[in-house]
């Protein structure tokens, strides 16, 4: 909510609505020039990999939406735990620890880094 608030994310780049928060699903997209891919997750969603893990992306471009797309990521993880594998074209120890560091002390919700770079 504070995100769209501040202009950072809306329903889609182009299309001004509220974002989608549901237990079920978030999609939302940066506003204007500062969106890029629409991030969507959603319980019911069943794209496979040929490995058999449910799979799904989206690219910010490093945009302003990209810290909101990773607190998401991070609540994901936190509540599916050892069910959700989180991968990031970033660096999980540069731009992910300044917000991993903020969900922790906002929220109590700790997060860490394996050696494979995948958020655990």
């Amino acid at each position: 909510q504070e995100a769209f608030e501040k202009g950072i994310i809306q329903y889609e780049s182009d299309n001004p609505q509220t974002p989608i928060v549901t237990q079920e699903m978030v999609r939302f997209n940066g506003v204007g020039e500062n969106g890029h891919e629409t991030f969507y997750y959603s319980v019911k969603d069943r794209y496979k990999t040929n490995e058999g893990d449910y799979f799904s992306f989206c690219k910010t471009a490093e945009k302003p939406y990209d810290e909101v797309v990773m607190k998401v990521l991070i609540v994901l993880k936190w509540a599916l735990r050892d069910s959700f594998k989180v991968k990031s074209d970033g660096c999980f120890l540069g731009e992910w620890s300044k917000v991993r560091d903020k969900m922790a002390i906002k929220y109590g919700i700790s997060t860490f880094v394996s050696q494979k770079l995948v958020l655990g």
